[in-house]
């Protein structure tokens, strides 16, 4: 048996050998912990300091857009906390210089940050060696605009219109013909023209080109087929010949440091307002032609034609659309007349009768006998007593 005393001394001996383990690990632990929070003498430390990169933008006094954190030789391409100028309004990287580009339509476009350390080495955002600051600058670009060249069918006439085109490029209107215009030579081939009409140049009718009118002119004046630019500070004043498109040149945008170049085209009496280039300027004109009724030839022959049978043509008359003729024959002489035009021919036969030819195609018309002389297509009259 132990006595009392010596019991608790094994008790005490045995905690002693228990505790010694968690106790060294303590101190090992204690230990790590007072040489990672050393000064700057230990050869131990968290990592450095990170740099700052404070991006400015380019107005005559450079403003503090935005700054970011990052560590050395890290990549500071993209701005972080942005600063937002008086009026709660962030960097939107358009230039705030108010330097004056050096052609008419052309702007400035957001180009990259720049900058120098103290030791006037540049700054290379990529991989940032120290605390530095960089500053946008800008290129200059011209605007483009499309002109779009809408037929009498109310669409895009893709093949005729022009796009991406800068300022002052010089501007030569198309010539195309009317989608509703029949060609009488092969009807079949225009089976969707309007049948009986010319769609020909309104101030022209041997032409079959269109004219053009812009799109927001409530008058429709034709244009000219070539343009002139012109541009000034402030909107155009006054008349200028038809086709004179000018720029406005002021620096209008929202901070008033670069211009939008509000775009005006005259019609030859009225300036019309097309919008601005910064807008993505597209211009609209439209085609404009006059529709008259086709003259459609009537021939006399000297018998019916047939497939088998070449008659020999004896006169012919021309004769509008949907008009009739006047027709006498009194075993001697025929007459033929519409309005001022007459065609006259000896021939013994006092009636004739006619059906509509070169309308392949055409219902109601193709093969069709021609009633109370009215021309709705070419005639072939022939004798039938």
């Amino acid at each position: 048996m132990f006595l009392l005393s010596e019991k608790a001394n094994i008790i005490v001996a045995m905690k002693k050998v228990t505790l010694r383990p968690i106790c060294l690990l303590m101190v090992l632990a204690n230990a790590a912990f007072l040489v990672s929070c050393g000064g700057s003498g230990s050869s131990v430390s968290y990592a450095s300091k990170p740099y700052t990169v404070s991006y400015y933008d380019d107005a005559p006094t450079p403003n503090l857009i935005g700054y970011s954190y990052v560590m050395k030789d890290s990549n500071a391409e993209t701005m972080g906390h942005r600063q937002s100028y008086g009026d709660g309004s962030y960097y939107d990287y358009v230039s705030r210089s108010g330097a004056i580009v050096t052609a008419v339509g052309s702007h400035w476009v957001f180009d990259g940050f720049s900058g120098t350390y103290a030791d006037n080495s540049s700054v290379d955002l990529k991989s940032i060696t120290g605390d530095c600051s960089v500053y946008a600058h800008f290129k200059e670009i011209g605007y483009t605009y499309d002109i779009v060249y809408y037929n009498d069918d109310n669409e895009v006439d893709s093949a005729a219109s022009q796009l991406g085109i800068r300022w002052a490029t010089p501007v030569a209107l198309p010539s195309f013909s009317s989608y509703q215009q029949t060609d009488y030579a092969n009807p079949t081939s225009t089976p969707d023209g309007n049948w009986g009409y010319d769609y020909v140049n309104p101030g022209d009718n041997a032409l079959a080109k269109p004219d053009f009118y812009a799109d927001k002119d409530p008058a429709k004046a034709a244009l000219p087929s070539e343009w002139t630019f012109t541009s000034g500070p402030a909107d155009p004043s006054g008349s200028a010949m038809a086709g004179t498109i000018y720029a406005v040149t002021a620096l209008n945008d929202s901070h008033q440091t670069n211009p939008t170049y509000p775009i005006y085209l005259s019609n030859g009496t009225s300036w019309i307002n097309l919008g601005d280039l910064a807008s993505g300027l597209k211009i609209a004109l439209r085609a404009r032609y006059a529709q008259l009724k086709h003259a459609f030839t009537v021939t006399f022959y000297n018998q019916k034609p047939t497939a088998s049978v070449t008659p020999t043509a004896l006169a012919t008359l021309k004769v509008p659309f949907n008009e009739s003729f006047a027709l006498t024959a009194d075993g001697t002489t025929v007459t033929a007349t519409y309005d001022s035009l007459i065609s006259s021919f000896n021939n013994p036969h006092k009636t004739w009768e006619g059906f509509y030819t070169n309308c392949a195609g055409v219902k109601l018309y193709e093969n069709k006998t021609v009633s109370d002389l009215r021309v709705m297509a070419d005639c072939s009259f022939y004798p039938v007593d």
